[in-house]
């Protein structure tokens, strides 16, 4: 596999991108930087694309990513869209990272507005599965999947209207795979 390093430059306003892609032609990736794709959905898709190294391994990509990083200090400089070095990692972050964002979302929950709005994004025609059906392979394996799954009420004490709901959901989606079954 080659990896390629490149610059994108955006033909209208300067504004320069350091990213790196396995892709067969490198010349039509767009980059995936955050600030770099807002950059080109504001001013358009008019961009120009130089290849710096083609690399044979993550690791020498790496290498040159940092030194040219480093060179013309990419995050720094205003004239180029990138938020951070080209480590080759993909824009993957660091566990250091998540366990940071992790620790810093502990306990946030959405506001009422928040939890309306992302209800509204996704239901009714807006859901991605809005109108279709799963196949039957595809139905098989999501149901392999949650009967592998531990029970999330498992070692729980609950009460016998919690125990009772429960009771009827279970009745409810056995009915309704009955009726699959028979139409199927």
């Amino acid at each position: 596999m080659t990896f390629y390093l490149y610059i994108k430059t955006h033909n209208k306003t300067g504004l320069k991108y350091l990213g790196q892609t396995s892709q067969q032609d490198p010349h039509k990736y767009r980059g995936s930087g955050t600030r770099w794709i807002y950059h080109l959905r504001k001013h358009g898709y008019d961009y120009s694309t130089e290849i710096l190294k083609e690399c044979v391994d993550k690791n020498e990509l790496k290498v040159w990513g940092l030194y040219y990083s480093n060179l013309w200090n990419v995050v720094e400089d205003q004239t180029w869209a990138n938020l951070k070095p080209e480590e080759a990692d993909g824009g993957q972050q660091s566990e250091e990272s998540k366990r940071k964002i992790g620790l810093a979302s502990k306990g946030r929950k959405q506001s009422i507005e928040s939890r309306k709005i992302n209800s509204e994004k996704n239901s009714g025609q807006n859901n991605p599965m809005f109108g279709k059906t799963h196949t039957l392979e595809a139905r098989k394996k999501i149901s392999e999947t949650r009967q592998n799954r531990p029970s999330p009420t498992k070692g729980k004490i609950m009460s016998f209207e919690q125990k009772e709901k429960i009771r009827q959901s279970v009745k409810a989606r056995l009915a309704l795979k009955k009726n699959l079954a028979v139409n199927f």
